[in-house]
């Protein structure tokens, strides 16, 4: 039979259920961990945890979450033969771990008591003459004085008064060391809720205070917090801007279209990402791959911009010179292809285009600046902006080039590479970086057009 809860259970099943060390059908998980049941066994998981003789033997999908039925059974067995300090009755299986110290309890009767149960390593419990006491360190607190006075606090998690000095139903964060007093009821309330993201309502320490949590009776479950578990909780995070916001969307397909690799790319905000644009609609260069809507743009350059209406966006275009602009690199090739031809083969130009970005990477055959007959007129191209606007291919794609004959064939390296299309996609620059700081850069003509493809 599967590990069931049972409070899942139907009524009638509920009322012939007790827990076989404690002997009550208390269902109360704050004070006394989930009521479970399996094989005809209910017991509360606080008490499996800290009766004296019983160890997790099996994994935690055996048993009661580790604890065997067999094992549970002898541990009732030894309880028989002791007496709770507290209700004088018999199946008292949690002991004070102090050696000295022959008192005994249920765990019910324990909390009753004030017993401590520490949630970690073996699990001791503490009866109250030999539990542990908080250390206060504060300036200017006597705790002679405090007790005398009575002197309150505030408990900063239910906002209610709270005693300033040390008790067992009451807890102080060593971290802050001022008056940061708490409801041990409170604090235990927000371990449960919080599992992981457990730490100081105050000053969010994380390592200091939750030592000294578990140190003194605070169960800190490791889970996920409640806010996370409750399905759905984040799904609007989840969503994203899909709509081109420009005044006037030029794009055939309308304005939630994204076309990825075309002109018609949807392009969210860089800074805010909650305002859209394609590319074409905003007459934007392939370059950057970058646009900041008008709010953003304000904001962070500190700059006016002419606004068309209360709706309307300005799209961020910057033309920038082509020897200063940042290139896009390529996508790094996936297996780096050596290729040795010899001097006398020629390329085919007329039979190669454009492929789609995601069948292939671009393959260039690299030219030495003195082999090259175009050098000059990369110099000339270079000193200035082109006549004709310059569109940057993307990194993936395929291309083909004429070349002088007695050049050979090479594999470019693309940490190194970035190129350009220029001139009405008739001519290619190629920027090729030897060494920091210095480049190296060539211009390969284009007998066909080139005419971009998609799958």
């Amino acid at each position: 039979m599967p590990l069931q809860l049972v409070k899942e259970l139907s009524s009638k099943e509920r009322q012939h259920l007790s827990c076989l060390f404690c002997h009550t059908n208390e269902d109360n998980e704050l004070l006394y961990g989930k009521f479970y049941f399996n094989d005809s066994i209910a017991a509360h998981y606080y008490c499996l945890l800290f009766s004296s003789g019983l160890e997790q033997k099996g994994r935690d999908e055996d048993g009661i979450l580790g604890f065997l039925n067999n094992d549970i059974e002898k541990e009732v067995l030894r309880g028989r033969k002791l007496s709770c300090v507290s209700c004088k009755a018999s199946g008292a299986t949690v002991g004070c771990c102090n050696k000295s110290c022959k008192k005994t309890y249920h765990f019910i009767c324990g909390v009753e008591s004030q017993m401590l149960n520490q949630y970690f390593g073996a699990f001791n419990s503490y009866c109250p003459k030999h539990q542990p006491y908080q250390i206060i360190v504060m300036d200017t607190y006597n705790l002679k004085t405090a007790k005398e006075s009575n002197a309150t606090a505030t408990c900063t998690i239910c906002h209610e008064e709270v005693p300033a000095y040390p008790t067992f139903d009451v807890l102080w964060a060593p971290c802050c060391k001022k008056q940061s007093w708490f409801h041990r009821i409170c604090m235990q309330k927000l371990a449960l809720s919080a599992g992981y993201f457990f730490k100081c309502p105050i000053c969010s320490n994380n390592t200091q205070f939750c030592c000294e949590m578990k140190r003194f009776g605070i169960y800190i479950p490791e889970q996920d917090a409640s806010w996370e578990l409750e399905p759905n909780a984040f799904q609007e995070l989840v969503q994203r801007h899909n709509i081109c916001d420009h005044p006037n969307c030029i794009c055939p397909k309308g304005r939630s279209h994204d076309g990825d690799g075309t002109r018609w790319e949807l392009l969210l905000c860089s800074s805010c990402g909650s305002r859209g644009i394609h590319i074409g609609c905003g007459r934007l260069d392939w370059s950057t791959m970058e646009w900041d809507c008008e709010d953003c743009n304000l904001k962070s350059h500190n700059r006016n911009s002419p606004k068309v209406g209360s709706s309307a966006i300005t799209p961020l275009i910057n033309p920038v010179n082509i020897t200063s602009r940042s290139f896009k690199r390529p996508h790094p090739l996936d297996n780096v292809r050596n290729s040795n031809s010899s001097s006398s083969s020629s390329v085919n130009s007329t039979n190669s285009s454009i492929s789609s970005d995601s069948d292939s990477d671009v393959d260039v055959e690299s030219l030495d600046d003195t082999e090259s007959p175009f050098s000059s007129s990369l110099s000339q191209s270079s000193g200035g902006a082109p006549a004709s606007r310059n569109v940057a291919r993307r990194g993936r794609g395929s291309f083909s080039c004429s070349r002088p004959t007695r050049s050979k064939r090479h594999t470019c390296n693309f940490d190194n590479l970035s190129f350009k299309v220029v001139n009405n996609d008739t001519q290619i620059i190629v920027f090729v970086e030897k060494e920091e700081g210095v480049k190296t850069s060539f211009t390969i003509p284009v007998e066909q057009p080139l005419v971009r493809s998609r799958k």
